[in-house]
């Protein structure tokens, strides 16, 4: 067999009906292909068959419409068996029915020329999660007899579960959470808690299933048909009408009360041959019927004959089949000690689940909305279609792991680093453009233009800038406080965005939670805040001097002496400033000199429209590079934690797909 060709077999056999579904993948891409029996079975078959003398047997509804076109001469050389799987442990002629089913499945496929050599391809069957080992072991015997090889068991949540992962119900990190899986089929009610993919708890019961439904309905017909019961007993037609043709009403009843309760329904039983009619079907006397359930006597002998449970199912009692689910439920989670809260998602899978009391049910107890309930379109199919899809899922996954190692940090330094970098420079940009605007160019260069015209001491002009300094610290910083919170809310949402595109883009969706980055929120609460306004503050409180050291150096630099030559006693204050300078330093000459009132000639010349301009582009320029440093010394830490949760986040949501390629 080609390696570009490989054919897998997914087969969940059920008890009223089974799945086969088939995943193809070629070099040109892959696809999932449900098997066509004919007569309306694709991807589905009623698990039936019909045993003919000296005939090949019939299966499926093939098997059903000819036991209802047969004579009753030919009804009694006909045998035909439906219900079968549940008891192959229990009973030797189920086992046979099972196989002849399968075997004859492979015969009649190849008959018609379908591509269908389960001994030759990989070949997955679902199986209860609450199974023995010996039903396993019986299940696999049965597969092996049947022509399908040596067969890969999956538990049957398992297989749900990767169905709604496939279709994109719920991500591979959504599967590490607690979900509920409540697989309620024909013959069986199985609820199994989930986490990592792994069946954790699991119970049920092995008695409550569909079929006691159908036992429902067959009672019902028989009471509003008096007369058809020893009827169908003579000409033979008792076991076709019971569970074959009951089961089909009780379907198309569960179907219509799902979209509306208050319907009456009318039901005519047998379309070749008729055995009478259902009128008046409701929900109201469907719950009374299932409150006060009896097995019908034909039913409690055949599970006398195969020794099952019979405590519950008697007809020596009756049965509330509503609460005996709901029991179940409930028992099953009061002993495994599951709380409502450890169970993110529910799963309903298997036919019995589309009755509407089963949501109903699940809502009240585990109060969760219904909206939270996952189901597939065909429910029935969901198990199958999940179990096919497995390798092929395991080796993409294991494709799109590799991948997402080998370049998280390629990825953290080309999409996360440059985005948190522009956001930074941006809030630096936001907070320095709002100082410029209603600091520098406005309080601070009206206080030098007045100084220019008036004239005055740099002691004056000191303390003008330091009372603006102080009178602008509240406004700064709320400012800086606003900026870092937009910095922290903003760049939480982009880089759980990120993440996701990149996860996309390789084929999968990323739906962890947000990386935590409350290490900015932690490293920036409002004493941090306080702190780096209080640096900033003496920055501004410094510009004072900034402002004064700038005019002396121009006093001094001897720009204004060859235009004003007449200022003698200027001059030589500036001369005698200079010798200061160079005896005692700058410092204490500006200390000497910090009174003395510079006339109004000199500062007009000084403080002209363009000295101004450069001294607050100055002190813009050191203001800014001041924050530039403050922000690196308060994100430095967070930045580099903010990094590690990234990768932990990421991690994190690789694992769970490893969990899945691990199955």
């Amino acid at each position: 067999m080609s390696s570009d060709n490989k054919q897998v077999i997914g087969i969940d056999f059920g008890t009223s009906n089974s799945y086969f579904c088939k995943f193809l993948t070629k070099s040109d891409g892959h696809k999932t292909r449900t098997i066509d029996f004919g007569n309306d079975q694709v991807g589905s078959i009623s698990s039936t068959i019909m045993y003919r003398p000296k005939k090949s047997n019939l299966i499926g509804t093939i098997a059903e419409q000819e036991w209802g076109e047969s004579s009753n001469k030919e009804k009694k050389s006909y045998k035909l068996r439906t219900h079968f799987k549940p008891d192959i442990l229990v009973d030797s002629d189920a086992k046979q029915y099972s196989v002849d089913f399968l075997q004859t499945i492979v015969t009649q496929l190849r008959a018609k020329r379908i591509d269908f050599f389960p001994d030759k391809h990989k070949v997955i069957m679902g199986v209860p999660a609450q199974a023995s080992e010996d039903y396993k072991k019986t299940l696999t015997s049965i597969a092996k007899e049947s022509g399908y090889g040596n067969i890969q068991l999956l538990p049957e949540p398992v297989g749900a579960l990767i169905y709604h992962l496939w279709n994109k119900d719920l991500s591979a990190r959504q599967t590490q959470g607690g979900i509920l899986v409540v697989d309620f089929g024909g013959g069986t009610c199985d609820f199994t808690y989930m986490q990592h993919l792994d069946v954790c708890k699991a119970w049920g019961d092995m008695s409550l299933g569909g079929r006691l439904f159908d036992d429902l309905f067959y009672q019902w017909f028989l009471d509003q048909n008096p007369e058809a019961e020893q009827k169908l007993q003579k000409e033979g037609d008792e076991y076709y009408v019971h569970w074959v043709l009951c089961k089909k009403v009780k379907e198309f009843f569960s179907n219509s009360m799902t979209l509306n309760k208050t319907e009456s329904l009318k039901w005519k039983v047998g379309e070749i041959k008729h055995y009478g009619a259902f009128n008046n079907l409701t929900w109201e006397e469907f719950t009374k019927r299932a409150e006060k359930y009896s097995p019908h006597k034909s039913f409690i002998d055949y599970l006398n004959n195969t020794k099952q449970k019979s405590n519950v199912i008697s007809n020596k009692n009756s049965i509330d089949l509503i609460n005996w689910f709901k029991e179940s439920l409930i028992s099953g989670l009061d002993q495994n000690k599951i709380r409502s809260s450890d169970i993110e998602r529910v799963i309903l899978t298997g036919g019995s689940s589309q009755w509407p009391f089963v949501e109903d049910t699940i809502s009240e107890v585990l109060h969760i909305d219904k909206d939270n309930l996952l189901m597939s379109g065909n429910p029935k199919a969901a198990i199958g279609e999940g179990l096919v899809m497995l390798p092929y899922l395991k080796s993409k996954l294991d494709n799109i792991i590799n991948l997402l190692r080998v370049n998280t940090e390629e990825f953290i330094t080309n999409n996360i680093s440059p985005e948190i970098g522009t956001r930074i420079s941006s809030i630096q940009s936001k907070i320095i453009k709002e100082i410029s605007a209603n600091f520098y160019s406005d309080k601070i260069q009206n206080i030098l233009t007045s100084f220019g015209k008036n004239g005055g001491s740099l002691a004056s002009l000191k303390e003008k800038v330091q009372v603006e300094a102080y009178a602008y610290e509240p406004v700064f910083k709320n400012l800086f406080e606003k900026e870092i919170n937009t910095l922290r809310y903003g760049l939480e949402e982009k880089l759980h965005n990120s993440i996701n595109d990149w996860f996309v883009n390789n084929g999968i969706t990323y739906t962890g939670k947000k990386v935590n980055i409350s290490e900015i929120r932690d490293s920036i609460d409002s004493k941090t805040i306080s702190q780096q306004s209080e640096k900033m503050e003496l920055n501004i409180d410094n510009m004072a001097t900034i402002i004064t050291s700038s005019l002396v150096a121009i006093l001094v630099g001897g720009a204004l002496w060859g235009s004003y030559f007449f200022l003698i006693p200027e001059i030589i204050a500036g001369i005698v400033l200079t010798i200061l300078i160079g005896i005692v330093g700058k410092k204490k000459a500006l200390k000497y000199t910090n009174n003395i009132k510079i006339p109004k000639i000199i500062t007009k010349a000084v403080f002209n429209k363009t000295t101004i301009s450069l001294m607050i582009k100055k002190s813009i320029k050191k203001h800014k590079k001041e924050i530039e440093n403050e922000f690196s010394k308060i994100l430095e830490k967070p930045l580099i934690e903010i990094n590690t949760n990234l990768k932990i986040a990421i991690e994190k949501e690789i694992d769970s797909l490893s969990v899945i390629n691990q199955l």
